[in-house]
């Protein structure tokens, strides 16, 4: 729920709103959805009705018009002029419902006190069903002024897209990022296919990999199944079964873009298990090199896996090799989603044999703009967590210890949640007093720049920007592992010669 104070707010609030879109594909799209549809003349008038992907202050949230099954949608709705009497008795229904008519959302917002706000708005936020049909959704807001008997009615539509219609590919762990890879077929997915997918996109590994298995059942020659349960079983870091479901989805790829795909998968979790031991496992190393040739021979066009031979020859120390093919990759992909990465290795290759922390932004709750470079010279403890995880819970107060102890130090400690609900990753700051920087990470952008899987993971940054542990889990020796990490990066940073 939600009052506009004025006219004056409104319009700023209205103006500030498309600076926050993805694109502008976005804001059209959001343009084109907000064609009003009032009944009649003299109807209740609306600012605004929008669907949004995370809301986390009134103004700030990502406007769209497609989403993915499982995906949670905010709804606002925003009236013009609806009080004139120094009171509000109002009520919102909010309903949404797929091409076929059927009922995905039902829920009435009421409002009946004292004012003296000339606007109204109100919110809602449900999740849409991980089993949910792509294709077009209409949104359709109902307002009634009780006390005037002003109706007004808006309709929105978006879309439900397919979860399986592109496949994140990742790249190295020391790439920092990922590259979404388009792969047109026509092959259908039964609706055990579709929540699957819906479930790998909200990080459920174990659950994805159980409906993954029971889809295939079903369709034994799913490409796209068993890509999608190599990428559950990568989340798992089962490396094993990684390779074999690559290997099934490559025997049964129809398209040359599925193939490489599977064939980069392959290459990219053997680098991943090459970088589990020190010095990389030079066997593995070699079998990711030989996997990312093969993506080339397949599918030329798929620049990405220029940018991870790259990666593995630096890692492998053959520098030289390694510059080129990063040079490749800047030449066919200068706008690529790895280019500033590959640009910092070229110029030091050091940052593919150690473990730099990827490159990342954030806007925290206070508003301030925080990125890596801004971090340089401090040591840095991002803690990935949830207020539903109860044993992120648990590490909270060696958390605040560490926060407490470290006062006045260059320390710097961040927590990144991964919650799906604002209100109650708000809700847990107050009440557990976290007094220290915090973002939500709703879509897990940064939770994937850092390849966290688990929660609580407790990322340790050096003053360079080397990661110098990861802590995954809680156990009773958090507290005492944490600041001997922290300990370690302060005597570093004293050290002449060390930033």
């Amino acid at each position: 729920m939600h009052r506009t104070g004025s006219l004056a707010l409104l319009a700023a609030f209205v103006l500030l709103v498309p600076s926050l879109l993805d694109d502008a594909t976005s804001m059209a799209a959001a343009t084109r959805a907000a064609a009003l549809s009032d009944q009649a003349a003299g109807a209740v008038r609306f600012g605004r009705v929008t669907t949004a992907s995370e809301v986390r202050s009134w103004g700030n949230y990502v406007v769209k018009s497609e989403f993915l099954p499982g995906d949670r949608v905010w709804v606002y709705a925003e009236t013009f002029g609806t009080v004139r009497t120094g009171r509000v008795d109002m009520t919102f229904r909010f309903q949404a419902s797929a091409g076929d008519g059927k009922s995905v959302y039902d829920s009435t917002a009421e409002f009946n006190e004292p004012t003296q706000s000339a606007n109204w708005g109100a919110w809602r936020a449900f999740a849409l069903p991980t089993r949910a049909a792509p294709g077009p959704y209409t949104l359709r807001v109902d307002v009634l002024n009780r006390l005037t008997g002003e109706r007004g009615t808006k309709v929105v539509e978006f879309a439900v897209v397919s979860a399986a219609r592109t496949l994140p590919v990742a790249a190295p762990p020391s790439a920092g990022g990922e590259a979404d890879v388009d792969t047109p077929s026509t092959e259908p997915l039964s609706p055990e296919m579709e929540e699957a997918f819906a479930l790998l996109r909200l990080r459920q590994h174990e659950a994805a990999v159980r409906m993954f298995r029971k889809a295939l059942g079903q369709d034994k020659a799913s490409a796209r199944g068993y890509f999608g349960l190599a990428q559950a079983y990568d989340g798992l870091n089962a490396w094993k079964n990684v390779f074999e479901s690559c290997d099934r989805a490559i025997e049964f790829a129809q398209t040359p873009r599925m193939k490489a795909a599977a064939h980069n998968l392959k290459g990219v979790s053997f680098f991943a298990r090459a970088g589990q031991k020190e010095p990389p496992n030079k066997d593995d190393l070699l079998a990711a090199e030989r996997e990312f040739r093969a993506v080339l021979e397949i599918d030329p066009a798929f620049h990405m896996v220029r940018y991870n031979l790259g990666a593995v020859m630096l890692k492998a120390g053959n520098d030289e090799a390694g510059i080129e093919w990063l040079k490749g990759y800047l030449a066919a992909a200068p706008e690529g989603g790895a280019a500033k990465d590959a640009e910092r290795m070229i110029a030091n290759p050091r940052r593919a044999r150690e473990n730099f922390a990827p490159d990342f932004s954030i806007v925290t709750l206070d508003g301030e703009h925080v990125d890596l470079d801004s971090l340089q010279g401090q040591v840095v403890v991002l803690d990935f967590w949830a207020s539903w995880c109860a044993p992120c819970r648990e590490a909270i107060p060696y958390l605040r210890g560490i926060q407490k102890k470290f006062t006045g130090q260059p320390v710097t400690l961040v927590s990144i949640s991964v919650d799906s609900d604002a209100a109650a990753w708000r809700g847990a700051i107050a009440s557990e007093k976290m007094a220290w920087r915090h973002y939500l990470d709703t879509s897990g952008r940064v939770a994937k720049l850092f390849g966290v899987k688990p929660i609580p993971t407790t990322v340790v940054i050096d003053g360079e920007g080397i990661i110098r542990d990861t802590i995954t889990g809680f156990t009773r020796s958090f507290g005492m592992t944490l600041e001997d990490d922290i300990r370690k990066g302060l005597k570093a940073l004293a050290t002449p010669g060390q930033k």
